[in-house]
């Protein structure tokens, strides 16, 4: 009996009739010759689609007769040659050598066959199309169910409340208590920032529009609350009016935002980097307060507040309550309240030397209660800023002293002046002037200066233009310095020679425009004066123990009655011996009780009793 080595050796279709169904199957799997599941039931099959594989792959030259599917007497003479054992194993299939093709008929059986198959398939085909259609319209209809389910629900509700008088809107459901855990605490301190991490929250998880208020109102403490707690049932309903609510409770309004972007300032603990972001969060913030998202408006707006800037602070405030937008409409309400009101026109005074490195000034920084009669001229010392009854001048000239009288006087109000206005300070000041001399490092020539020493002053200063300083004096750097209007100030250094009373040697000092006390040429600090204040020490009294000088009091001795000791000790009584007789100082006798009314019983004197 020939084994399936045999045939892939030597491919002969006499062979395969002798070979049962799992070898058919086995050279069918070798050869690439595909097997239904139908097919590989009956030896017949097997052989037929084999042989006709392999003939139309051109393996083997001839075809067999086909085997009626109904017989399967080789299969069993084959499994009766054999014993009914096993058949036995053979070696791994060796991959046939390639054979040029040929084409072969078919037959009328296989062709059958391969029909009855495909019609199979198709019948299966179509039978699970259909069950998935059917298990579609299932889904179908149970979703139209729930649907009109729902909607039946919806209108019973419906009904009931328009009984009842209130309209409930269509919305779908949304669980609260699910996703109220998900709502970022509420933040007092930093209202604004903590309403932009709401709102992110919100979208990233598709929260309905309608339900951020009521998942806010969980979390609001304190004013919030109570700005929520005071809207009608309408206003709280609306997110964008509850946050507003509760941004102008905190004073968030769009003048708030500008004041926070003009006056932040670095501070120490904070990077570069730290501080242009927060920067730019702020001014952000107060182009959203505005609705400012284009070009245009934002000119707008950096051209208004310039503009209120340079108004009179009455005309600045009624702008802003008009709430203009646009710097031709600001014009036309500042000229319309400057017509009504008949407010001057009055330039504003700016120090141009404090503006270099400080902030631009906003409405809000105008210091209040300033001087507002400096267009007012007094007529009898002819100095504008007060009037005669405020005039100093003639309290001074009228006051009158009074000895040694001490009077509680009420505490008068200073009059304010203007910067313009120069006040006579040189007696103020005269104590610490002084004459000195400054000159250029290696110079001969002396230049006479008023030296004002300063205790208040860690920076020594001159005025320019006093020496003719130069690149060769200059140090190249600066020093900042900060006044009472608290800005600071960068003032360049410069080393002369100074000649004084104080210090003689060669110093490095700021050169300024000008300096506070008119007549004054150089500011004497602390850098260079130290702990000093006089150039010479001046010795003060000192009160010692015991007298340094054993001298008697010779006033003392000649005349005593004027002169008289501060204090009679009872020993200094006795050595005087004076008697002071008082028994005729008595004006009644006691024995008698005549005019008294008085006993006397047994040596003692006894009151009456009174009825």
């Amino acid at each position: 009996m020939a084994t399936i080595n045999e045939f892939i050796d030597n491919p002969d279709a006499a062979l395969l009739p002798s070979f049962n169904k799992d070898q058919l199957i086995e050279l069918a799997t070798h050869y690439g010759v595909t097997l239904s599941y139908d097919i590989k039931r009956r030896k017949p099959s097997v052989l037929n689609v084999l042989i006709e594989g392999l003939a139309n792959k051109g393996i083997i030259s001839e075809n067999l007769p086909a085997q009626p599917e109904g017989s399967d007497d080789s299969d069993a003479q084959t499994d009766d040659a054999q014993g009914g054992q096993p058949s036995t194993p053979t070696k791994p299939l060796s991959k046939a050598p390639p054979v040029p093709k040929s084409p072969r008929p078919i037959s009328n059986i296989q062709e059958l066959q391969l029909r009855k198959d495909l019609e199979e398939l198709e019948l299966r085909r179509e039978e699970l199309a259909f069950h998935r259609e059917l298990k579609l319209q299932e889904l179908k209809v149970q979703a139209r169910e729930q649907e009109l389910a729902s909607q039946l629900e919806i209108a019973k509700l419906q009904l009931e409340a328009k009984k009842d008088g209130v309209d409930i809107p269509l919305r779908p459901s949304f669980d609260v208590a699910r996703h109220i855990k998900l709502v970022p605490q509420f933040v007092e301190k930093d209202v604004d920032r903590y309403f932009i991490h709401f709102e992110r929250v919100a979208t990233s998880l598709s929260w309905p529009r309608y339900a951020w208020p009521l998942l806010l109102q969980c979390v609001l403490v304190g004013r919030a609350q109570q700005v929520y707690s005071s809207l009608s049932v309408d206003q709280s309903a609306d997110y964008e009016g509850v946050k507003g609510a509760i941004l102008r409770a905190y004073e968030l309004v769009p003048e708030a935002y500008r004041q926070r972007f003009r006056r932040y300032r670095k501070t120490d603990r904070q990077t570069f980097v730290e501080f242009a972001r927060e920067k730019e969060q702020l001014f952000m913030r107060w182009c959203a307060a505005q609705n400012v998202t284009e070009y245009k408006p934002l000119v707008q707006l950096i051209l208004m507040e310039e503009f209120k800037d340079c108004l009179p602070d009455a005309v600045a405030m009624y702008v802003s309550e008009q709430r203009a937008v646009s710097l031709e409409r600001a014009a036309v309400l500042a000229d319309e309240y400057t017509l009504t009101h008949k407010v001057r026109d009055k330039p504003r005074k700016v120090d141009t030397v404090a503006r270099v490195n400080s902030p631009p000034r906003s409405s809000s920084q105008r210091q209040f209660g300033a001087n507002t009669n400096s267009d007012v001229t007094c007529n009898y010392c002819k100095k504008p800023g007060h009037v005669v009854a405020e005039c100093m001048t003639l309290k001074k000239k009228n006051a009158k002293s009074a000895g040694l009288i001490t009077a509680k006087s009420k505490p008068q109000q200073i009059p304010s002046v203007s910067w313009e206005v120069e006040c006579d300070q040189s007696e103020a000041y005269k104590p610490f002037v002084r004459i000195g001399y400054v000159s250029l490092p290696g110079s001969v020539n002396l230049t006479p200066v008023r030296i004002l020493r300063d205790t208040g002053a860690s920076q020594s200063m001159i005025i320019e233009g006093v020496l003719p300083l130069s690149q060769e004096t200059a140090l190249g750097s600066s020093v900042l310095v900060r006044g009472i209007g608290m800005t600071f100030i960068p003032v360049p250094l410069h080393k002369i020679q100074l000649k004084s009373d104080l210090v003689s040697d060669r110093v490095v000092v700021g050169v300024r425009p000008s300096l506070p006390v008119a007549g004054i040429d150089f500011l004497l600090g602390n850098d260079i004066g130290g702990g000093d204040i006089w150039g010479k020490s001046v010795e003060l009294p000192e009160v010692v123990a015991m007298p340094l000088s054993p001298a008697e009091d010779e006033c003392g001795k000649q005349f005593p009655d004027v002169f008289p000791s501060c204090a009679v000790t009872r020993a200094m009584s006795k050595n005087t011996n004076i008697f002071e007789d008082v028994q005729d100082t008595f004006l009644a006798d006691l024995n008698s009780d005549e005019e008294t009314g008085m006993t006397k019983v047994n040596g003692r004197l006894k009151t009456p009793k009174f009825q």
